[in-house]
């Protein structure tokens, strides 16, 4: 089992495994763009969050060197191992 933690780093949340961190995030100007063209429909504003979702799990999985959910992610987060 890995060591998961969460380091604030400059004010912004980021999550370590084994004090390497996980360095993945979205460009607040493509996620202020993806916010204004779904503001008026719920569908698609659900369907961008999902493929935000999708791509931090597969970059996490790739990260810690196999496959995993959001749902384990969490749990680790949680009890602090993964």
């Amino acid at each position: 089992m890995k060591k998961i933690t969460i380091h604030n780093i400059d004010g912004i949340n980021m999550i370590a495994v084994d004090n390497e961190v996980f360095d993945w995030g979205i460009e607040e100007e493509d996620f202020k763009t993806a916010d204004l063209i779904s503001k008026n429909d719920p569908f698609m504003k659900e369907n961008f969050l999902g493929n935000i979702q999708k791509h931090f799990v597969n970059c996490f999985s790739e990260f810690i060197g196999r496959k995993t959910n959001l749902a384990e992610i969490n749990k680790a987060l949680a009890e602090g191992e993964i």
